[in-house]
């Protein structure tokens, strides 16, 4: 009998995924999608021998794919809107993700409700924005159709830093966008935005509506700041000369809702100042207590128009402080306060006899007749709590036992001083003396300043 032996042929046959080059386009991580551009090369290879187990050569196949660019595009507000109230200079911040597999720049539009009125888009925190970084519709999306410049705002969530083929986690754009509320606008108006793929216009995403919706709630705020911190004034000799009357001004902001506003003036202690007046647009009531009107974004000056007591002394200090309150709500206010100090001119004078010029002393036992004596007249108007004195004039009447030989100031002078020399009624001889200007017409005696002159006579 004859034994046959029956080999059978074993064909192994397996199918492998041969990884391209590009190994993080191809396993992309963060979940991004397969990057656009990358070549899938899928090749399937068959082994295989006889039944007497000869030897063959595998046999395969490829067939290569490339991704296609498929655009993805999130928007968020990222932010409430802020202030959070009707005016002018809210704002809302935005954030564009690309979902997509590939850069893709973006352009965005808005869809305003009735009552809210766009003002400008930026990429730039409105914190730091100067004017010039709020662009218009038009030239915020030719600004972020710049791709070579703001390509790298949005590249491909987990995405690909080209050429280098780095990962980079900068895959969001974020931006402002400006707007205007009116005092009467529908709380349930919205303010809607959308972001679109530059490189695919049917790819698009706008904001939730509910992420959206602006917040209704009414934010009060003002501001009131002082024009002088201080103000030094002389007494009011006369209060029904209005050129003795004093003006202290106050600048008052509405810086948020509402247009309904009190306000009070007092004066602390208030025994040496009186209030005349109080003027301003929009501004009723007075002298002490009233109303005003100002709506958001609006600021007015407010004059105040005072007197001073005429026996206030010198160094007297009143605060003049003004307040503002809001009418919506009481625990909004500010105030601000001038200082007012009275100021006086304070003239001193001395004089003093000596032999000579250079300050020798008049000799002991007196003067003798045909001796020459040198007067040194000093006239100081004081600093602390001065004011210019006007109308300064220095009379010296020379006696008759005394012949004058000559008049002269100080070289220590700071200002420019006249001196001439005349006869009283008396037919005395009477040397005067004034502070000029250059054009020699009279000027005042500023404070802190000292006038020093010499008189030459001789003994008759």
């Amino acid at each position: 009998m004859r034994l046959s032996l029956i080999k059978t042929a074993a064909v192994a046959v397996a199918l492998a995924m041969a990884p391209a080059t590009e190994a993080w386009a191809q396993l992309p991580e963060n979940g991004a999608p397969t990057r656009a551009g990358t070549k899938i090369v899928n090749t399937a290879t068959v082994t295989f021998t006889d039944a007497n187990e000869n030897a063959y050569d595998p046999v395969s196949e490829s067939v290569e794919l490339e991704v296609a660019f498929v655009a993805g595009v999130e928007i968020a507000a990222t932010n409430k809107p802020q202030p959070k109230s009707p005016g002018t200079g809210n704002w809302i911040e935005y954030t564009i993700t690309n979902l997509g597999n590939d850069d893709d720049y973006f352009q965005v539009s808005a869809n305003a409700g009735a009552g809210i009125t766009v003002t400008g888009f930026s990429l730039v925190h409105p914190d730091n924005a100067a004017e010039g970084d709020w662009l218009s519709l038009v030239d915020f999306n030719t600004l972020l159709a710049q791709a070579q410049q703001h390509r790298d705002y949005v590249g491909n969530n987990g995405g690909w830093d080209t050429p280098q083929g780095t990962p980079s986690e900068n895959t969001e754009l974020v931006f402002y966008v400006r707007f205007d509320l009116d005092p009467d606008f529908d709380p349930a108006a919205k303010l809607e935005v959308t972001a679109t793929s530059g490189r695919d216009p049917q790819e698009s995403d706008s904001v939730d509506a509910g992420d959206a919706t602006l917040d209704p709630e009414y934010v009060y705020d003002v501001a009131v700041t002082a024009q002088d911190a201080t103000q030094q004034r002389l007494p009011t000799a006369n209060p029904a000369d209005v050129n003795q009357q004093y003006q202290a001004v106050f600048t008052v902001e509405n810086k948020a809702s509402g247009s309904d506003f009190t306000w009070t003036l007092s004066v602390d202690p208030g025994a040496n100042v009186s209030i005349v007046s109080v003027a301003g647009t929009n501004l009723t009531g007075g002298p002490t207590s009233g109303s005003l009107t100002l709506n958001n974004g609006q600021s007015v000056d407010v004059t105040v128009t005072y007197t001073v007591a005429a026996a206030a002394a010198a160094g007297t200090t009143e605060d003049l402080i003004f307040e503002v309150a809001s009418a919506d709500d009481d625990d909004v206010s500010d105030s601000a306060q001038t200082q007012v100090r009275v100021v006086r001119p304070s003239l001193s004078i001395t004089k003093q006899a000596f032999q000579t010029r250079n300050g020798d002393p008049i000799a002991a036992g007196g003067v003798v007749p045909g001796a020459t004596i040198w007067y040194r007249i000093t006239v100081t108007n004081a600093e602390t709590n001065g004011a210019d004195a006007v109308d300064v004039t220095i009379e010296d009447v020379i006696p008759d036992a005394l012949e004058l030989l000559g008049t002269d100031e100080d070289a220590s002078n700071t200002g420019t001083w006249s001196i001439t020399t005349g006869t009283n009624g008396n037919g005395e001889t009477v040397v005067t003396i004034k502070p000029v200007d250059g054009g020699n017409d009279p000027r005042p005696m500023a404070p802190g300043e000292t006038g020093v002159f010499w008189i030459e006579v001789r003994v008759r």
